[in-house]
């Protein structure tokens, strides 16, 4: 490599060092440009992975409270409990109808107010705050009020099942509240 009066020679070519030095500063002024374009890119994959994290935990919130208002309305089925749907179009199907009959009678309703007494279970602090937990959890009871909540938690008992026993069974009239802890 030879420098003769502003000429270099590489690999027995001759280039003017005034063009050589220009070339260089444009690719250092290119890899420059495509060093910001590259953190560019790696903060936007950086947002979309979070944005993806984030719906991912979305959809998976949706699934869960989609599997408890599935198992909702299948207890409702099973015990005998007409289908929401159907009971909708049924009304609206008689609506539509024309009947002779403008006018509805039935016996009146007489409320009966019965006191229950309700045993209470002695239990630990731990097991305690796992009920409580998971009455919070639940979107049907979550809303209780603090003396409601109390009353639960203290009326519930522990019941230990094998490995491998069947704590919910086809068929049973399904009246109790269970919370799982291993």
């Amino acid at each position: 490599m030879g420098n003769q009066h502003g000429k270099l020679t590489l690999n027995g070519e001759v280039y003017d060092v005034n063009k050589v030095e220009e070339i260089i500063l444009q690719l250092k002024s290119q890899v420059d440009e495509y060093k910001k374009q590259n953190e560019e890119h790696v903060r936007q994959l950086e947002e979309s992975k979070e944005q993806l994290e984030s719906k991912i935990a979305e959809v998976t919130k949706l699934h869960e409270e989609l599997d408890k208002v599935k198992s909702v309305l299948q207890q409702k089925v099973m015990r005998g409990k007409p289908d929401i749907l159907s009971t909708v179009q049924e009304e609206v199907i008689l609506a539509k109808q024309k009947t002779k009959k403008d006018a509805v009678s039935g016996e009146s309703l007489v409320l009966r107010t019965a006191t229950i007494d309700l045993k209470h279970h002695e239990k630990d602090l731990s097991s305690k705050n796992l009920i409580k937990t998971a009455l919070k959890e639940n979107d049907f009871l979550k809303n209780l009020d603090k003396n409601q909540m109390h009353a639960i938690v203290s009326c519930m008992k522990e019941k230990s099942y094998k490995q491998g026993e069947y704590i919910i069974k086809e068929n049973e009239p399904g009246d109790d509240f269970f919370v799982s802890a291993m």
